[in-house]
């Protein structure tokens, strides 16, 4: 039987993205983004079906998704890359 830590284990061997390799590794978080149904944060727009709430979550779950596959190096780029809330404040 397979644990939960050993499929999110699995689910992040890929190689982390170091600075190189960009599009094998945008194909590969596509994956993973599209496995944890969390494709729909790369659209521009809020679909009009789903709340605020809802899709500020999304982006922080695909944000999250994408740190864990970066190096070192890079995540210190993305440091306190969040969706804020305000953002849809108006």
């Amino acid at each position: 039987m397979t644990t939960i830590s050993s499929n999110v284990k699995c689910l992040f061997e890929i190689k982390r993205f170091e600075g190189s390799g960009f599009d094998l590794w945008k194909e590969r978080m596509f994956g993973i983004l599209f496995l944890k149904d969390c494709e729909g944060a790369l659209l521009e727009v809020k679909p009009e079906d789903m709340t605020n709430v809802e899709w500020i979550k999304l982006n922080k779950k695909a944000i999250t998704y994408m740190k864990m596959a970066v190096s070192n190096q890079i995540l210190v780029d993305l440091k306190g890359l969040i969706v804020s809330s305000e953002v849809w404040r108006s």
